[in-house]
């Protein structure tokens, strides 16, 4: 699932009921980890000629509720929508990099992945089918004490029962786990699409191309084998006339079949035995020693 090129701007709206919220826009960029309040300064001085001059505009660190709905304005020619692009941008443009140099630098030097890094962290995708669920990193940790804190250790932590249970393909023989970057502007809108998509029947097709469009996606190095071998065998079948869906389409069943025989292609052999009956055994056991 690669990142779209494209950068997207999205006018979000919340379940804020407060009477100023009214008068408020909030436009975000997620691969920015930008959000921007635009507060209208008169109804009565709405202006086409200098749109900008329509707004009181400020940076803030958070929505100002739950999201409850997001329009994708990136490619809008109405101009209030052109001038709230320009703001945010102009204001990222603004931030301090470091003495006597801000964003602009960067933009004007290459606008791409390498140089805007806002501040992520990860998030983990985890598809089994039609089911879908968005995990923290900590959603791997367990808590008590007792237990390492790592993603790879092979005792304690719910990492241990998903690493299994994906390994063995879950319940569509295919289940998968993605990492992805997500940030303080991206993590309430996933939240928002994922809720989406579990009730409306889109199967989740908002919440992917969402992820595309603004997310750095890869798959844990713990757990990459069977996204390579699609990514491989996707190329295979493409390069046998097949078109992309098709194509991928195929390699889902490959892995399919690959997976029920265990083969080492798409197969970790480490996690076949990782999970524990209850209690959970004392990590000072050795058999349960890295």
């Amino acid at each position: 699932m690669a990142r779209s090129d494209c950068m997207k701007y999205y006018i979000v709206s919340t379940d804020d009921e407060d009477a100023d919220a009214e008068d408020i826009i909030t436009i975000s960029n997620p691969r920015l980890n930008m959000i921007g309040e635009a507060r209208i300064v008169d109804q009565e001085k709405i202006t086409s000629e200098d749109p900008s001059a329509t707004y009181e505009f400020r940076i803030v660190e958070n929505y100002n509720g739950k999201v409850v709905n997001i329009k994708d304005i990136t490619s809008s020619k109405d101009p209030y929508d052109r001038a709230l692009m320009s703001m945010l941008t102009k204001a990222y443009a603004e931030r301090q990099m470091a003495i006597n140099c801000n964003y602009s630098w960067a933009m004007t030097k290459a606008f791409d992945n390498n140089l805007i890094m806002p501040r992520d962290y990860p998030y983990y995708l985890i598809t089994d089918g039609g089911n879908v669920t968005l995990q923290s990193y900590n959603y791997f940790w367990d808590e008590d004490p007792k237990f390492q804190k790592t993603f790879r250790d092979n005792m304690g932590g719910n990492h241990q029962w998903e690493l299994h249970w994906c390994n063995m393909g879950g319940r569509s023989g295919v289940a998968d786990i993605v990492e992805l970057s997500t940030n303080a502007a991206t993590t309430p809108i996933l939240s928002y699409l994922w809720n989406v998509g579990g009730s409306s029947g889109d199967t989740y097709q908002g919440l992917y191309q969402f992820i595309k469009s603004n997310c750095r996606t890869e798959s844990p190095p713990e757990f990459s084998k069977r996204n390579d071998y699609i990514k491989e065998r996707v190329i295979h079948h493409m390069a046998n006339d097949l078109e992309s869906k098709e194509a991928f389409e195929y390699a889902v069943q490959d892995v399919r079949s690959l997976t029920k025989r265990k083969d080492p292609s798409v197969w970790h052999q480490e996690y076949e035995n990782m999970g524990f009956t209850h209690p959970r055994p004392d990590y000072r056991d050795p058999k349960w020693k890295l």
